[in-house]
């Protein structure tokens, strides 16, 4: 598929996860320098290059990539999680406890949404959970937009009551 595909931006960040799972930093450069121009905003390929620059020991810039990554995608548990670990190698242990405590609540509340059986009735609870959590992320466009859509259900539950 990589020979018909080399561009795909899909088909690269599968075979990245791959790479990076086996250790293989040759494997990531090379496939790092196929990403397409059309994924630059794609936050997994600069969790890779984070990935391959902490691998590399390049602890600064592997920070700089997990932030970019995070920039694009605030709510990607796994360069969260990344990110805490690197800035614990600097001694940023503020920062990284954060992190990584966001990264756990970012991933079960993942697990718990996709154990839904349908987002249609999705529970209170979860809704006021994923409000918390695009906060802690800083993400208050999002944040903001889950606390007006709480208050409407709220509303309305209060009017049938």
């Amino acid at each position: 598929c990589m020979e018909l595909y080399p561009e795909n931006a899909e088909l690269l960040a599968f075979k990245l996860r791959e790479a990076a799972a086996d250790g293989s930093a040759d494997r990531v450069t090379q496939l790092l320098s196929q990403v397409p121009e059309s994924a630059s905003t794609d936050n997994r390929f600069y969790h890779y290059m984070g990935w391959l620059h902490e691998t590399l020991g390049e602890n600064e810039r592997a920070i700089e990539a997990y932030r970019d990554a995070l920039r694009l995608n605030p709510f990607d548990w796994r360069s969260q999680l990344k990110l805490a670990a690197t800035l614990r190698l600097i001694g940023e242990d503020s920062e990284a406890d954060r992190l990584a405590q966001l990264a756990v609540d970012g991933k079960d509340l993942r697990e718990t949404i996709m154990r839904l059986a349908d987002v249609q009735t999705i529970p209170m609870s979860v809704l006021l959970s994923m409000q918390d959590y695009c906060r802690r992320c800083g993400d208050d466009l999002v944040s903001n937009g889950l606390a007006k859509r709480i208050e409407m259900i709220q509303q309305q539950l209060d009017t049938k009551s």
